[in-house]
């Protein structure tokens, strides 16, 4: 293998032994791969080419494709042994029947490669001389050759990715913009934009990311994790990508990561400019990550955050509410998702059964959208007419009419005299209705409504009572409690940290500027349950200068109810809270049960809490008792 090399055997200068006085036969000795004495270059190109197979041949195992062909490792192993023969490294019997151009050559054992064996001469050369570099090439193609014949790959293959359908939409890629087709493949880098009045829908693997209009996104990777960058406007996320592999959408700082589930992002300008995000978790959940959060957010969740300068916001969480049941977009992706098999999760009751096909067969996944597929358009079928004549029957003939016999004139009768008008009561306009979800979660109770859509709004009113109470006409009324007064008509949801271990009624009114009831919810009756524990908890300091390490027990209670973790410290309180008094809180995500956190130098107060996040408001559902410590 080395044709040029002076201390090759046999090759020019070569003497009788090697620098160590080996002899002729010494330099002859073949090495299997994988021996002890395996040169160190080759050992390691060896490990890690066996390390790549063997997860590739997972990957093969889990959806039955053989990466790289047979056919193309066979090829490969043919064009090997005609180098080896040209090179005088190895020749055919004088009796051997040529093979036909382009096949593979004759093997005999089970793996068709018993013929090739990777190899190297012993030499200590001081410098790699650049024909070395060909055997580890060789060496590298060899194994190439084995791994496709084994069922493995030495990379993963990208994700696929094309275009479903597209109206209105434009293509970006390396710096030119052209109108988007149907059916066109995409790769890493590409940016789809569609504007005002298009929409999108781009297949990722096995799954769809469909983007409503004024939408924009970027794929990032696709090799292994897909990551997408979600640069303006509405997507719907349906994710079904390879077992294992992550998808990640990132919204500027934030990223929102799943492995198998529904969901929708919508990005809009906040009122400061800075980028305003709502998640909707719709089937499965998903994980939000940003520089100071890391959160879990289960199914029938929203999280709601803004994206500053100075990172993001709080994010407002709570249950998925009656706008999201009604919300055509969602209502149709989910539709769409039914339709190819997938499960609709949350949205599963507002879009009610399924009917079967009328032969009974299961539903066809559907291979493409077209353009005209609008997820938010209405389901609703139109009626058809009924043509045809009328029949001769149904037409009437005209009759003669008869000329009337005259009548004498009657007398004028008196005209009664007429009586004053009663004027009409004023009837009170009619209370709208809003639909209202609510749960106790712990010693909070959660609700959810949905938006009064009518004239003379004022404010939202929660109402709280220790008994049963009607819908009053206007507030304040008798023995009901206002705890919140909401002033903005997108607001949806409040939670009452002073539900505690109580029973309590609850109803939310919309009112005008005279406290008049526009609108009611049912009532609902919900029973607390009181702050649950966090025990046991411990904080110690930490390995690195003014740190904590802290650990504590996972929330026992109504998961969906859950925002994230807090851990709190203050100096001066001895009952440090996220929702009070303290000098520093650092969230955790739901699945955290240990962190790290950096008061600094000092005696503090420390203590955890589990957190729900309603509209605006914030309370605490479970915490650990305070410890107090000194950080050196």
């Amino acid at each position: 293998m080395w044709p040029d090399d002076p201390r090759r055997p046999g090759g020019p200068g070569s003497g009788s032994g090697s620098a160590s006085g080996s002899g002729p036969d010494d330099l002859d000795v073949v090495l299997p791969f994988g021996e002890e004495q395996l040169d160190p270059e080759l050992a390691a190109l060896d490990a890690e080419l066996a390390k790549a197979g063997e997860l590739l041949r997972r990957s093969q195992a889990r959806d039955g494709r053989s990466r790289p062909s047979s056919a193309f490792a066979a090829d490969l192993r043919a064009r090997l042994l005609a180098m080896d023969v040209d090179e005088g490294e190895g020749a055919a019997p004088a009796d051997a029947t040529p093979a036909p151009a382009g096949s593979a050559a004759p093997s005999t054992g089970t793996d068709g490669l018993q013929h090739v064996h990777g190899r190297l001469r012993r030499r200590t050369p001081s410098i790699l001389p650049s024909p070395r570099w060909s055997l580890l090439g060789l060496a590298a193609a060899l194994v190439i050759a084995v791994y496709g014949l084994t069922g493995g790959r030495l990379l993963p293959a990208p994700t696929a990715a094309h275009v479903m359908a597209a109206t209105g939409a434009s293509l970006t890629r390396d710096g030119a913009t052209a109108p988007l087709a149907a059916n066109e493949e995409l790769r890493a880098g590409d940016t789809v934009s569609v504007d005002a009045t298009g929409s999108a829908s781009v297949a990722i693997g096995s799954g769809v990311v469909r983007l409503a209009s004024g939408a924009a996104i970027r794929l990032d990777r696709l090799d292994g994790p897909v990551e997408l960058a979600q640069l303006a406007g509405r997507a719907w996320h349906r994710v079904a990508v390879q077992p294992g592999t992550a998808y990640t959408v990132r919204v500027d700082a934030l990223a929102i990561t799943a492995t198998g589930t529904a969901f929708d992002v919508a990005r809009s300008a906040g009122a400061d400019a800075a980028p305003r995000v709502r998640i909707a978790a719709l089937e499965h959940g998903v994980t939000l990550a940003a520089p100071g959060l890391a959160l879990s957010l289960a199914e029938g969740r929203s999280a709601t955050l803004s994206l500053g300068a100075a990172g993001p916001s709080d994010p407002d969480i709570g249950p998925l509410g009656a706008d999201d049941a009604a919300d055509p977009w969602l209502l149709g992706n989910a539709r769409l998702d039914l339709d190819a098999g997938f499960p609709v999760g949350w949205l599963a009751t507002a879009l009610g059964p399924t009917p079967p096909p009328p032969d009974g067969s299961p539903t066809p996944a559907p291979t493409g959208e077209t353009p005209s597929e609008d997820p938010g358009a209405s389901s609703d079928p139109t009626a058809s007419g009924e043509g045809g004549s009328p029949s001769a029957s149904a037409t009437a003939s005209p009759e003669q009419t008869a000329t009337p016999t005259p009548k004498p004139t009657p007398s004028a009768t008196p005209k009664p005299t007429a009586k004053p008008t009663p004027k009409p009561t004023a009837t009170p306009p009619a209370i709208g209705t809003l639909g209202l979800d609510a749960a106790a979660c712990g010693p909070v109770a959660s609700l959810a409504w949905s938006t009064y859509d009518g004239a003379s709004f004022a404010k939202y009113a929660v109402l709280r009572g220790t008994a049963a109470f009607a819908t009053p006409k206007q507030l304040p009324a008798d023995g009901v409690s206002i705890v919140a007064a909401i002033g903005d008509i997108g607001a949806t949801s409040y939670g009452d940290a002073d539900l505690g271990s109580a029973s309590r009624f609850y109803r939310v009114v919309a009112v005008d500027g005279a406290k008049h009831v526009l609108a009611a919810s049912r009532l609902v009756e919900l029973n607390g349950a009181g702050i649950g524990s966090l025990e046991p908890f411990t904080a110690t300091p930490g390995a690195t200068a003014g740190s904590l390490d802290v650990t504590w027990a996972s929330y026992s209670g109504d998961w969906a109810c859950f925002a994230y973790y807090k851990v709190t410290w203050s100096a001066a309180n001895p009952q440090p809270s996220y929702v009070g008094d303290n000098d520093g809180a650092v969230p955790f995500g739901g699945d955290a049960t240990d962190g790290t956190v950096e008061p600094g130098a000092g005696t503090w107060y420390v203590r955890v809490e589990a957190v729900i996040v309603t509209g605006s408001n914030k309370a605490i559902l479970a915490r650990s008792e305070v410890r107090q410590l000194t950080i050196p």
